[in-house]
């Protein structure tokens, strides 16, 4: 697994990591950052963009997106693949947890769900991460 060495150094261990893997999608991408950037502004979570290989433009306006938005990262590769960016993103990531979240996603803003959801979404990410954690994945 090749990578540039433009990503910046590894902060602290941090409880969640979210890896966010793109290729040709510079737009996308920063407009995902930008809804989730104040939903992590208080959290000790590292917020990490996979680049698999895109073309020279779309590289480009993330370089320059991303050093904008000082909570995110930045990793290059120099082959595309999502399986090799989501690999590349776990072992560049701290957090105990990594969530991955599509390029084209727009994640809600956390005023948009009832603290009721929010319970519920918790235990349901709590059982799930014990039914992975324990291999009992079909």
């Amino acid at each position: 697994m090749a990578c540039s060495s433009a990503l910046s150094q590894r902060p602290p261990l941090d409880i969640l990591s979210i890896v966010i893997c793109s290729h040709n999608r510079a737009n996308d991408v920063l407009e995902c950052v930008d809804a989730l950037l104040p939903q992590l502004a208080t959290a000790r979570v590292d917020l990490l963009v996979v680049d698999s290989m895109s073309d020279p433009d779309h590289e480009a306006i993330l370089r320059e997106g991303i050093s904008q938005r000082p909570l995110a990262r930045l990793l290059r590769l120099d082959r595309p693949g999502l399986s090799e960016a989501r690999n590349a993103g776990i072992s560049a990531t701290s957090g105990r947890w990594v969530a991955f979240l599509d390029d084209d996603a727009v994640p809600a803003p956390i005023s948009a769900f009832s603290n009721g959801s929010l319970k519920i979404a918790a235990r349901l990410a709590a059982a799930l991460f014990r039914y992975f954690r324990l291999g009992r994945f079909p």
